[in-house]
């Protein structure tokens, strides 16, 4: 097995934090293939946002919700950190070869040179799409956290009775669409957990097929 050098390159090429974190959001986004799940979490998220925003309690209730949902945030930070530094702890040698021989979802893309001709270009290894979809989930929760602390001490801060300027229907209106919109992106964060899980299978697959090879190449030895 030859290690392409292009993927070596691309591994350690260097990226802004910013463009990271773009890409991050992207990842969360609705797509062709996950519309019907956004639909459901946005139906799901309806219900609550338009229960806290209608109802005279509207800052207490959200701040509650906030107050709940914030050290589950946390947790799951916790884990997904855990679960990287697992998976960076299992890679020996050859487990790590293997990671960057195989292509990863993107695998190899054709483009046009400036002669007009195709061209291949090498795709992100195993290892690389792994790394980023860590850090960039990681950076998702982190975005939430930050999020989460802003609104634990701006809706602290605020009356029970707050509410703007303009008639009630609008005051209304204006907090569920903010509160769904809150809900949504959580649920979001939450769903993706299910993404981390079967990354971790994966790998502790990947791991385990690596050492069983270790294993029998001994075996062979020794016969």
């Amino acid at each position: 097995m030859e290690i392409d050098i292009k993927k070596i390159e691309k591994l350690i090429s260097k990226r802004s934090s910013k463009a990271v974190f773009m890409e991050a959001f992207i990842e969360i986004l609705p797509k062709r293939e996950n519309w019907i799940s956004f639909l459901i979490f946005s139906v799901i998220a309806i219900i609550p946002a338009l229960i806290i925003g209608v109802s005279i309690n509207t800052v207490e209730l959200f701040y509650k919700a906030i107050a709940n949902l914030n050290p589950i945030i946390l947790a799951l930070f916790a884990i997904v950190f855990t679960g990287y530094a697992l998976f960076q702890a299992l890679i020996n040698d050859d487990l790590l070869k293997r990671l960057i021989i195989a292509d990863g979802a993107t695998q190899n893309k054709k483009s046009k040179s400036k002669d007009g001709t195709s061209k291949d270009e090498s795709g992100k290894s195993k290892l690389q799409e792994n790394n980023e979809y860590f850090v960039k989930f990681m950076m998702l929760i982190v975005f939430a956290i930050i999020i989460n602390a802003i609104l634990l001490l701006l809706v602290g801060s605020l009356p029970e009775d707050f509410h703007l300027p303009i008639k009630n229907i609008f005051n209304n209106m204006l907090a569920a669409i903010s509160i769904w919109a809150y809900f949504v992106f959580m649920i979001l964060i939450l769903w993706e957990m299910k993404s981390f899980v079967f990354n971790m299978f994966q790998l502790f697959n990947a791991h385990a097929g690596s050492k069983a090879i270790y294993l029998l190449r001994n075996e062979e030895r020794e016969d």
